[in-house]
């Protein structure tokens, strides 16, 4: 918190704020060190962080949530509204007047977030106060990971590996898309995660289909099977994908497989600070067209974090560049209406290169499921 709450003091001072307010769950999360789940669940249930050039944070939530709060967070002051009673926004409204004794106020808010009937009780409480938008200020913040925040997602990613591993290794005949998606979400909560994020998952021709909704069909000797995976841990996002062959794959399957095999490596060779984020996107096509194969896909990665998608997203557009302690999802593949290879794994950016965080995976490996044979 120490770090952060410099970092905000800092950014009031440069914008001339007195306070900002946070109020979306990612950056409450972010903030507070708090996940509270009924913040999604259940909108109406708004929980906010009040930082200020001189004092110290205050948090603001539900009563409701008042036991994990207090033993989740290490912010000290708190203040609990009864939904249904209080309005959450008199108690935000009552810590700036505390907490910023100027005549004229100038306060921040996420403006992509605070939703219009809370803004305009602000208003009708702050008469005179001047609201301008922060949200550009914490999606630049989150981009650079904290320890804590690169080993929850190191335990996330690896456990995620673990599991999509150990579900295709299983694989039997009579096994359905839904079987597998079943052991998935199973083995992911007896890994400890939060919840399951997502599962997508298909074989076959549905694997033409992309975030294919897993369903009641039978995984067969000589398709491919592809799973899109991931769990929430602690808020933050694990996010991997994996393909298999049931039984011997074909030659053309071998070669294109690893050829994004070979992508995904370039590309992770080259990660370091310093270097632009759209050169590793330059680097997946370069890779992958010299091999004779067309690539046209947007995309072949993500920052990740408490969302799925952060950025910076790994385009030909993208104006960022790599810094220490990024984490990224590289996930390089081949798609057309009757082709698509895919994999992805989660790496952090450190001094020196790139570390994986999941289970690293060679470049000539194509994970063959011998027990269905």
């Amino acid at each position: 918190m120490t770090g952060l709450a410099d970092r905000i003091r800092n950014y009031l001072l440069e914008k001339g704020l007195d306070a900002l307010i946070i109020s979306s769950p990612i950056n409450f999360t972010y903030a507070s060190g708090c996940c509270i789940s009924t913040q999604k669940t259940i909108p109406s249930r708004t929980a906010y962080v009040i930082f200020s050039i001189e004092s110290d944070p205050v948090l603001v939530a539900c009563a409701t949530e008042q036991s994990y709060v207090r033993k989740a967070s290490k912010i000290h002051d708190m203040r609990f509204y009864v939904e249904h009673y209080q309005d959450p926004t008199d108690l935000v409204a009552g810590v700036l007047k505390e907490r910023t004794k100027q005549h004229s106020k100038r306060v921040g808010i996420e403006e992509d977030f605070f939703t219009l009937n809370h803004f305009s009780g602000l208003k009708r409480a702050l008469p005179g106060t001047i609201f301008e938008p922060i949200d550009t200020f914490f999606a630049e913040c989150r981009a650079i990971k904290t320890e804590r925040e690169i080993e929850i997602l190191r335990t996330a990613a690896q456990s995620t590996a673990r599991v999509i591993e150990t579900t295709f290794s299983h694989i039997q005949e009579g096994m359905t898309e839904l079987d597998l998606a079943e052991r998935l979400a199973g083995g992911i909560m007896k890994e400890g995660a939060d919840n399951v994020a997502f599962i997508a998952l298909s074989s076959g021709t549905n694997r033409f289909i992309m975030h294919h909704y897993p369903e009641n069909k039978p995984v067969t000797k000589g398709e491919l099977v592809h799973t899109d995976f991931g769990a929430i841990w602690r808020g933050y996002y694990s996010d991997l994908v994996r393909m298999a062959s049931i039984g011997e794959p074909t030659e053309d399957e071998l070669f294109k497989s690893r050829a994004v095999y070979k992508a995904h490596r370039a590309v992770i060779e080259k990660m370091k600070p310093g270097v632009p984020v759209a050169d590793l996107y330059r680097i997946c096509k370069k890779t992958l067209e010299s091999e004779g194969l067309q690539f046209d896909i947007p995309h072949i990665g993500h920052s990740v974090g408490l969302e799925l998608h952060e950025e910076p997203v790994i385009s030909m557009f993208c104006k960022h560049v790599l810094k220490e302690n990024m984490v990224f999802c590289i996930e390089p593949g081949l798609l057309s209406k009757t082709d698509f290879y895919h994999i992805e794994d989660m790496v952090v950016v450190e001094k020196d290169g790139a570390r994986f965080l999941s289970t690293e995976i060679p470049i000539d490996e194509f994970p063959i499921v011998n027990s269905y044979i």
